[in-house]
């Protein structure tokens, strides 16, 4: 009754908040064996994702992991909306582009293919991303298939086995709200700031030096 009166606690926290006082009239309690069927139900967590079953790149551009991070709250100053992040699996150097809307990826799918083949003198063989239309479009489904990359498509509703652009994109985007929280500059700046760190060697995310990347 106790248990199903504090919104299904535990055992454990009932009898520390007897033996606290932290409750009026609260009887002693004694730690159960039963299992709550209701607890069993509402706070069954999903089976994580084993890590030994993910296939893990031993060259470079072997498999590039992607992913579209936006919209922002406020466009920026370049009247973007948008940025992905293109991650090599092996060394994780990661790329960035700007993107006023999502379906310019397979645009600059290309110019990064063509740009990172070119500098590492390796071929891109796989390509891992979530089930977005902007990776599913006929048009990219047949470039991929006539250069012989293999793309790797997440399930639906499954970032897990996206983990690491998911993870990154989250470290940017952290870092980038930080940075203008910290400096009291307007949203419209977001893009300075991933730009700016993405040239910084002390972060998790790098880019080549020279003219910044866009989809323009």
């Amino acid at each position: 009754m106790w248990h199903k009166r504090y919104g299904h606690f535990n055992y454990a926290t009932l009898k520390s908040m007897y033996e606290k006082g932290l409750t009026k009239d609260l009887p002693e309690i004694s730690l159960s064996k039963e299992v709550c069927e209701s607890c069993q139900m509402g706070k069954v967590h999903r089976k994580s994702f084993p890590k030994n079953a993910t296939w893990r790149a031993t060259k470079k551009l072997e498999l590039v992991h992607t992913d579209v991070c936006g919209p922002m709250q406020a466009s920026s100053l370049g009247h973007n909306k948008y940025f992905v992040l293109f991650i090599d699996g092996l060394t994780r150097m990661t790329w960035v582009y700007f993107l006023s809307n999502k379906f310019q990826v397979f645009s600059v799918f290309k110019k990064f293919r063509a740009f990172a083949e070119r500098q590492s003198g390796c071929k891109l063989k796989a390509l891992r991303s979530d089930n977005g239309g902007e990776y599913t479009s006929n048009e990219f489904n047949k470039y991929c298939e006539d250069m012989g990359i293999d793309h790797k498509l997440t399930i639906s509703y499954s970032p897990e086995q996206n983990g690491i652009s998911e993870k990154k994109n989250r470290i940017v985007v952290e870092i980038t709200r930080c940075l203008l929280l910290e400096k009291k500059l307007p949203q419209s700046l977001w893009e300075e700031v991933v730009y700016t760190k993405s040239m910084d060697g002390k972060t998790p995310i790098k880019a080549w030096s020279g003219i910044r990347p866009s989809a323009k």
